[in-house]
């Protein structure tokens, strides 16, 4: 977008379709990876800005509205169910003992559930994963329960 690319490491996420510009928003860091929904509906982007933190965009397609940002509330929903997740499993990984975590997809099932992981890092309690599928219906993310194992 312009006044955004540059050497300060701002860029222009941009999802075409064909040679047609369908989405561009501003952002900054570099593309790790991209997932395509079954049915070819949406568009998962893994857009790393940093050592931590929501690296996740969901383009809706082929308009290309966007229906999840980078750092948006959507991201802090699935980063307080990986927590609260985690804690169940392992009671001595507490919120308090956050150290990082990194929130991306892993892609898409055949009925066009979206997998998304939160990698949480803990100070004492070691490195935890949490696979929490989502659905996107009727213009809202359903969270459906995830599973959580030691990193490897």
């Amino acid at each position: 977008m312009p006044g955004t690319d540059g050497v300060t490491d701002f860029f222009t996420l941009e999802v075409l379709q064909g040679d047609k510009v369908v989405a561009r928003a501003p952002t900054e860091g570099y593309l790790l990876s991209a997932y395509w929904s079954a049915d070819g509906r949406r568009l998962a982007v893994n857009n790393r800005r940093g050592n931590s933190g929501d690296y996740l965009w969901v383009f809706s397609l082929p308009y290309g509205n966007c229906i999840k940002k980078a750092d948006d509330e959507l991201g802090q929903l699935w980063l307080a169910t990986a927590l609260k997740e985690i804690q169940g499993k392992f009671s001595n990984a507490t919120a308090e003992t956050v150290y990082k975590s990194w929130l991306s997809a892993t892609g898409w099932t055949a009925s066009n559930e979206l997998h998304v992981n939160l990698r949480v890092r803990y100070s004492k309690t070691g490195t935890f994963d949490c696979d929490i599928p989502a659905l996107f219906q009727n213009g809202k993310w359903m969270l459906h329960p995830g599973t959580v194992q030691p990193a490897r």
